[in-house]
This record gives structure tokens, C-alpha cells and sequence, in this order.
């Protein structure tokens, strides 16, 4: 491969990773800024913390925490991460309480997050009982 070959196959930009008819919609992405800001405000209330206390525990700017909790700006990684390990939250639950709050998906992150913590001899009786429960429920529906 020449040098300008590969030079090139660096500089190429990289595909799109937003799927065709998914473009980018500023109304959606407002509303969901508008839910991490509540979700984050909910829970440090729940806390009894204020926001300058929040800021201080989270090493955050206090005016960039209000207008979060407000949804007018957007957030780094870095900064929900700092937020939720200060509220002692999971970071999926700031990420993904507003793609769906229902009851199903809180119990497989349960579920999941308990996995995690399993060795591979505990990780295969777990599969096994899976399985085993699958295949009750397709009898229990024949």
C-alpha cells in the first residue's frame, strides 16, 4: 500500500451511524434533555440535596447543573457520570429513564446488573435456569 493510499484511507470521513430515515430530530433531542434534566432534578430532591450542594459533590459548575435540570443545555459523559455517582444512581438510569420507564426494562437491568457480577460456573446455571423457564412458558402457551 503507498503512502498516499493509506494516508487517504485515514482521511476518508467515517459513515454515517445514524441508520436511514433516523436523521437527527431537534425536537426529540430537546425533549429528551428536557427528561435527563427532570430525572437529575427528581432524584436530588429526593436526596435533599440542593443544586449547590449536587455541583460541589459532583466537581460540576452549579449554573451548568441548573440549566441541565432545566434541558436547556446539553451534557458530557464525563459530567453524568460525576452527577450520578454523586446521587448514587446508575448512569443507565439517567441515560435511558426517558427512553422507557416501564417496569419490564427496570427489571432486566436488574437482572443484567446482577449477571455482571456472576463467574462463568454461576453464569451457565443462570442460562440453564433461562432456559428452563423459556421453555416452561412455551409449554404452559401449547
Amino acid at each position: 500500500m503507498s503512502l498516499n493510499s493509506a494516508y487517504a484511507r485515514f482521511t476518508r470521513k467515517p459513515p454515517s451511524i445514524i441508520p436511514i430515515g433516523q436523521e437527527r430530530d431537534p425536537l426529540a433531542d430537546k425533549k429528551f434533555l428536557r427528561c435527563l434534566g427532570q430525572i437529575i432534578r427528581d432524584a436530588r430532591k429526593q436526596r435533599g440535596m440542593t443544586q449547590e450542594s449536587l455541583s460541589e459533590a459532583a466537581g460540576v459548575s452549579a449554573k451548568h447543573l441548573s440549566e441541565v435540570e432545566q434541558g436547556r443545555s446539553n451534557v458530557t459523559v464525563l459530567f453524568l457520570r460525576r452527577v450520578s455517582r454523586a446521587l448514587k444512581l446508575d448512569l443507565c438510569a439517567l441515560l435511558y429513564g426517558c427512553e422507557d420507564n416501564s417496569e419490564e426494562r427496570r427489571l432486566k437491568r436488574e437482572i443484567a446488573d446482577q449477571l455482571q457480577k456472576l463467574g462463568p460456573q454461576e453464569l451457565r446455571r443462570a442460562g440453564r435456569i433461562l432456559r428452563a423457564m423459556g421453555d416452561n412458558e412455551d409449554r404452559a402457551i401449547e
